[in-house]
């Protein structure tokens, strides 16, 4: 068109772009439910005017109006399927918005170096209007996603479901220059800010893959590792995570896959910290009345850690698979009794208010766990071979139909052939024998 354009607006599948120096509006893209404005609703591949009696500011009524009115554009608007505009009568001589020269008032804060400098110079307790000003960024879920952004190139702009757009560097140093032990007072704003507002307000379904950004970067606020606000940052968090729908989970798994190992182990470690913390608690005493609310927490950080080990195993090893292991998980829970009230729920089925098993999620178990988690399984298996090897015996008195089967695995050798008997035994065995206890014959003389 090669005219200067100064205001653009988008929708759903629809674009709206002012031209200051005709007042026209034009548009393009889907335009089934007339969001274009050109009276009909035709799809448009390029510009096309919006109908409407347009002039441009202080431009003067062409003669021949014939006693129409018309219009100077304010300010356009689109969203969704829709589209609309601001405008003054010829009379007012208010001028356009120029949307090239942002005002800073009508912006939303970000979290960024001048932000975090102007909080650092408050020196003392918060003024009331220093008080707002950190609520007001950590509170919304837009001020979050808009900061930290990969400004270089203006990357962000290709935020996608493989792209975040966000830089980690940048949300890692300045979340920690603005958490300091220094200044108590800007971290309990943040903290309170975070547990009382944003978190809470975080849906499982989202209207766009920006607005995950801050999925991403909150883990690298230092106040989330904060054992003191496990409860009421961390855990909350984790559960907002867990609650996604499965169209944007599947996009932080792809942003979580595309991190760098140190920041993909961050939050590993993070809520590996937070299963250790409540396992100490549990070991400590948990009283019946928050007994519900303890599994509910335990359950909703075991199932962060298992998308995060689904992300690095489909990842092809982000980080070692033993960065996974909680290895005091063996001194803080009885792992043989564990493995059985998992093995009961999988032949019964999970019933309300049973408790956490760890063994439903075998990848945070060392190699001490599992050889115990084996050796209790081997053990389990047996007595269930013999228990049926009975309940068969049992039932041939009665039913001639069942034979009797002995509820050992007996093998009887020559001691000129140990080997080779004891061979031909194992081939003709069942595989339900191989799990009974095992019996041998006194070797017989040749």
């Amino acid at each position: 068109m090669g005219s200067t354009v100064t205001q653009i607006a988008c929708g759903r599948q629809h674009t709206s772009a002012f031209v200051p120096s005709t007042g026209r509006i034009y548009s393009f893209g889907l335009g089934g439910n007339g969001q274009l404005g050109t009276g009909s609703t035709s799809n448009r591949k390029s510009p096309f005017p919006v109908k409407g009696n347009w002039l441009p500011h202080g431009g003067q009524i062409p003669p021949d109006s014939d006693g129409e009115e018309y219009y100077c554009v304010k300010k356009i608007f689109s969203g969704g399927d829709q589209s609309f505009s601001h405008y003054f009568t010829p009379e007012d001589l208010l001028p356009a918005d120029d949307f090239r020269c942002p005002n800073p008032s009508k912006q939303i804060w970000t979290v960024n170096d001048a932000f975090v400098q102007r909080l650092l110079n408050c020196s003392g307790r918060l003024s009331v209007e220093t008080a707002n000003e950190i609520d007001g960024a950590f509170s919304s879920t837009s001020c979050l996603n808009g900061s930290f952004l990969a400004i270089s190139n203006d990357d962000h702009y290709r935020t996608s479901a493989r792209y975040s757009g966000i830089d980690m560097t940048a949300a890692r140093l300045l979340f920690h220059k603005l958490i300091q032990p220094e200044y108590p007072h800007i971290s309990q704003q943040v903290a309170a800010s975070l547990e009382k507002n944003l978190i809470p307000k975080l849906t499982s379904s989202l209207p766009d893959v920006e607005a995950l950004r801050l999925f991403l970067t909150l883990p690298e606020c230092p106040l989330m590792s904060d054992s003191n606000n496990y409860m009421t940052l961390a855990i909350p968090f984790a559960a907002a995570i867990v609650n996604l729908e499965k169209a944007p989970l599947k996009v932080l798994e792809n942003w979580w896959s595309l991190l760098e190992p140190p920041l993909f182990l961050k939050v590993v470690e993070l809520y590996k910290d937070v299963v250790v913390h409540l396992l100490k608690l549990n070991k400590l005493g948990i009283p019946p009345s928050e007994q519900r609310i303890f599994t509910s927490c335990l359950h909703t950080a075991l199932k962060v850690l298992e998308i995060l080990h689904r992300v690095n195993e489909k990842g092809g090893q982000i980080i070692q698979y033993d960065k996974f292991y909680i290895h005091e998980v063996q001194d803080m829970i009885d792992i043989r009794n564990d493995y059985i009230s998992w093995f009961q729920q999988q032949a019964y089925g999970m019933l309300a208010d049973m408790p956490v098993t760890i063994c439903t999620y075998p990848f945070v178990f060392d190699a001490q766990a599992k050889t115990t988690l084996l050796q209790t399984d081997a053990l389990l298996q047996m007595q269930v071979a013999v228990d049926q090897a009975h309940r068969q015996n049992f039932s041939s008195i009665f039913l001639p139909v069942f034979e009797s089967v002995n509820p050992c695995l007996i093998l009887i050798v020559r001691r000129e052939n140990i080997v080779g008997d004891a061979m031909e035994v194992l081939r003709k065995t069942k595989n339900i024998d191989y799990k009974k206890p095992l019996k041998g014959k006194k070797l017989l003389m040749p």
